[in-house]
């Protein structure tokens, strides 16, 4: 983070205006507020909110391992705060006139990708183990990351490359903690997937009928 830290604050301006002013001059006043509902999952206190939910859920319902929740998005909590911090004091980057308290990288997407990969990563290690629920779990984690990326851009909260350096510490800081969780309590058991259960054979004759049968 300190390297791309040094490329953005010296190649980032000219990305980052061209981007801001078209922003500004294409903004629609409706579609804002609407952006300004939906960034709000990306704010400290929701995200931290969602994370203690979790771990509570996780403690109670958890067939093995119930300590590792609380202790993993405790320890999340802390990492990103102080971290952020420490790379906010070393490049004291501006933010954008509209919103000059932003800063490298965003803390909104960073925490998206965190501490709600974390809850799906966890659910599913819990309740599914299954690939094609890791990939539904992924996919709406993406989906969440892509909504506070772009809501903050539209929004002029983060200049461009800010929002594109959140998406990369935020995914950076998730695989530190997946790796950390499967060096302490191993790999999740992986499921099999569900087998096709099998027609009797008057159920594949009426299925075959049916599938004859003229439209």
């Amino acid at each position: 983070m300190c390297a791309l830290g040094t490329i953005v604050v010296h190649a980032g301006p000219a990305i980052d205006k061209p981007v801001f002013t078209w922003t500004l001059a294409h903004r629609v006043s409706a579609w804002a507020h609407v952006m300004k509902r939906l960034t709000k999952i990306g704010n400290v206190w929701t995200t931290w909110g969602a994370c203690a939910a979790a771990a509570v859920c996780l403690a109670v319902a958890g067939r093995r391992d119930r300590w590792l929740p609380p202790v993993i998005f405790g320890a999340a909590i802390v990492v990103d705060h102080y971290l952020k911090l420490a790379i906010g004091h070393t490049f004291h980057r501006i933010g954008p006139p509209t919103s000059p308290h932003g800063s490298f990288p965003s803390g909104g997407v960073d925490r998206i990708i965190l501490f709600y990969g974390l809850i799906a990563y966890l659910l599913w290690r819990e309740f599914s183990g299954q690939r094609r629920a890791a990939i539904w779990a992924g996919t709406a984690v993406a989906a969440l990351a892509f909504n506070e990326a772009y809501s903050r851009g539209y929004l002029t909260l983060h200049w461009f490359t800010d929002i594109l350096s959140g998406l990369f510490y935020g995914t950076l800081l998730l695989l530190l903690f997946i790796v950390a969780i499967r060096f302490v309590v191993g790999p999740a058991e992986m499921q099999p997937e569900p087998e096709p259960v099998p027609l009797s054979g008057r159920a594949a004759r009426t299925a075959i009928q049916e599938a004859d049968a003229p439209a």
